[in-house]
């Protein structure tokens, strides 16, 4: 939700917007790997066939308006700001049992993630789940420090 946010806040902050974002292994619903023309037909099909099912566990977990969010999201466009991905691993997410298709599915997701995020650093948080945050409190405590400093250093008032 923070895209929203930082998209909403971009009129509403007094000094006009969002600074930069740190994101920790981030769920993009609106990614585009199911429309990926690099991967094979049976594999978007399956993407876009999982991402339905979470939508309906996530809409009806959360309460929310799915349809209303995807319409925000694509009116939102890719994040402008700099911004700090920490991430799992890509290759245990997207897996396949042919590893020349998890390749493939793990280059989409690095071309489709560059894309929503062009102004955007990536790091793995080697040995951490879903859950960065807890499992390297360590390096998000650092980056976010660090990605502060990157503002305030770049930030005229």
């Amino acid at each position: 939700y923070s895209r929203l946010f930082a998209d909403r806040a971009a009129g509403d902050a007094p000094d006009g917007d969002v600074r930069a974002l740190l994101q920790l292994d981030t769920y993009e619903p609106d990614l585009g790997m199911e429309v990926d023309e690099a991967l094979p037909a049976e594999i978007r099909a399956d993407i876009r066939r999982v991402g339905e099912e979470t939508a309906t566990m996530l809409a009806g977990g959360e309460m929310l308006d799915w349809n209303r969010t995807m319409a925000e999201l694509a009116a939102a466009g890719p994040v402008e700001q700099p911004a700090l991905l920490l991430t799992v691993d890509p290759r245990a997410q997207w897996v396949h049992s042919d590893p020349a298709v998890a390749t493939l599915m793990v280059d989409a997701w690095h071309r489709n993630m560059r894309a929503r995020y062009p102004n955007g650093t990536f790091e793995v948080a080697e040995g951490a789940s879903h859950m960065i945050q807890f499992d390297r409190a360590d390096l998000v405590l650092a980056r976010t420090r660090e990605l502060v400093e990157q503002v305030r250093a770049t930030t005229t008032r």
